[in-house]
């Protein structure tokens, strides 16, 4: 019998990095003849070269990935109403748990259905106790593998208690929930201030109020009702997902039925006319925005980060969308939303660097047309994920090492922040004393760009802002899979399937060929015109909801 390693590296940052991080450690261990699987929510596509991978294995994948997105909007729409304790704000916090456990779930299931004993390993005891809570009463075949014995870290207490202003009524309201949200929404308060009478307050979703004076996280967990049983079995199985998501969500005391009511209370004394936040899916800012609009507060959302087609991006508790560009609101039409309240502005943060964008793209233009040039190297960024395994990464800079023995190049090789994995891991062994080899995550993304004569990676937003700047793009794609945003597709980069092709894509690249001219306009369907004035837009768009 086959055994197989399913590896839950669905969730974000450096748990997931460590898992991958352990995928290439076990891989190593070859007596113990299981077939190793990681698996991440963009899947990198690599078919590792000797590793036992199978066409049904990869179709098992894909066909879970799928069955995700097509069932757990619903799952998590039943959790919610069969636990009174949960809030509509919550319902983002429970689709990126579902669409994270489900997957592994899903293919470890469709392995059980042929026979084949499998295991999840899992980097914490949470996603673990969730995992077989959802699996109890399913195949005996499936085991999961996970650090026992963590308890749940509720919501720390005695700490300093921030006051939020007690006034906002008929002001503006903008809250920003981090760094990346306050570069967009603080120069919209800024332009706010000099076009409308009204006030405008700018706060941090940390000056919130958590929960009403007294009140302790709601432990209740009463399920009301039964599980669909006219419901498929893979639909049955992300609604218990769904469920165990909540109840852990309520015993680690991050629900957000407590915070809505506080913020009823709040803004019930002295109501904004308008509250502008930069993300309204999740966190305290989904439940800003739900307990607002409970009350006839108008409310409008900034979208922050670019968007991919998956179940976390179609949720909408804004009754406004300031989009980026046009992909978004596509998006949210097909889904449903009505495409009156969305306006296409831009991304205020990319203002203060984007003035320029037209003149840099004019110049490198004239380069392309003055080659062959003389002077520095080509710089070849590469941008990684922290989703990346340590076999993608190699072979991903094999490529790169290859490109650079057939050209004098320079290579910045930018690892994910929230990356585990050490730069030795990786670099190819020449690499590791060229002085044409530099590892660089601390210089911020924009400037990182503006030395790059082309960027190489995969699914990085910032794929879509070299090719809004007129930087020539290529897309690593070793094998099919279901990646949520493939940028090839989006006419933001040039694809390449294997090694060969990532060396030519990048020839062409440095030499001027391909088709990169077309690909600052298909990057604007992602990121919005870069003309200096998404603020105004998006400050126009706030005053006319004002009226409306």
């Amino acid at each position: 019998m086959t055994r197989l390693l399913i590896v839950d590296a669905m969730e974000i940052g450096r748990g997931a990095s460590s898992l991958l991080w352990a995928v290439d450690r076990l891989r190593l261990i070859r007596s113990l003849g299981l077939q190793v699987v990681p698996l991440t929510p963009c899947e990198s596509g690599y078919r590792p070269r000797g590793e036992g991978w199978t066409e049904r294995l990869r179709a098992a994948i894909e066909e879970a990935h799928e069955a995700v997105r097509n069932t757990v909007p619903d799952a998590v729409g039943w959790a919610i109403e069969a636990v009174p304790s949960l809030s509509v704000a919550d319902e983002a916090s429970l689709t990126e748990a579902s669409m994270s456990l489900g997957v592994p779930l899903l293919v470890a299931e469709q392995a059980a259905a042929l026979g084949q004993r499998s295991w999840i390993f899992t980097g914490t005891g949470v996603r673990g106790r969730m995992m077989r809570t959802a699996l109890r009463g399913n195949s005996s075949r499936i085991g999961v593998i996970g650090p026992w014995g963590q308890p749940p870290r509720p919501r720390e207490a005695g700490g300093e208690v921030v006051t939020p202003p007690a006034d906002v009524g008929g002001s503006i309201l903008v809250v920003a929930g981090s760094n990346a949200m306050a570069g967009s929404l603080d120069p919209v308060a800024a332009r706010l201030r000099d076009l409308s009478t009204h006030p405008v307050h700018r706060m941090s979703t940390d000056e919130l109020p958590e929960r009403s004076p007294g009140s302790s996280p709601r432990l209740e967990m009463e399920v009301v009702g039964n599980e669909p049983v006219e419901w498929s079995a893979t639909k049955r199985l992300m609604a218990r997902t769904a469920l165990a998501a909540g109840k852990e969500l309520l015993r680690s005391g991050h629900g957000m039925r407590d915070q809505v009511m506080a913020l009823k209370e709040w803004l019930r004394q002295s109501p904004p006319s308008l509250i502008i936040v930069g993300n309204d899916r999740v966190g305290p800012g989904a439940a800003l925005v739900c307990a607002a609009r409970s009350l006839g507060i108008r409310t409008l959302s900034v979208q922050d980060g670019v968007a991919a087609d998956e179940p976390l991006w179609w949720i909408r508790h804004a009754e406004w969308t300031a989009s980026n560009g046009t992909q978004l609101r596509d998006l949210l039409v097909a889904r449903g939303a009505p495409g009156a309240n969305i306006r296409i502005t831009g991304q205020p943060r990319y203002g203060p660097l984007e003035k320029s964008a037209s003149s840099r793209r004019a110049e490198r233009q004239r380069e392309r047309a003055a080659l062959p040039r003389r002077g520095s190297p080509p710089v070849v960024l590469v941008a990684l994920q922290d989703k990346h395994d340590v076999s993608f990464v190699r072979e991903l800079l094999y490529g790169i090492a290859i490109l650079a023995e057939l050209r004098p190049v320079n290579i910045i090789v930018r690892p994910h922040p929230s990356s585990n994995v050490e730069s030795a891991e990786w670099l190819p062994p020449d690499a590791k004393s060229s002085q044409r080899w530099v590892v660089d995550s601390t210089t911020p993304a924009m400037e990182a760009l503006e030395q790059a004569t082309i960027v190489v990676g995969q699914y990085s937003t910032m794929l879509a802002e070299a090719a809004a700047r007129g930087i020539p793009v290529v897309s690593f794609h070793p094998a099919p899979a279901p990646v949520t945003l493939d940028l090839s597709a989006c006419g933001v980069a040039q694809s390449a399937g294997n090694t060969e092709d990532l060396v030519l894509r990048c020839l062409d690249a440095i030499d001027g060929r391909g088709p990169p001219d077309d690909a600052p306009e298909a990057a604007l369907a992602l990121l919005g015109a870069l003309d200096g004035r998404s603020e105004d837009r998006v400050a126009a768009f706030a005053l006319e909801i004002l009226k409306a």
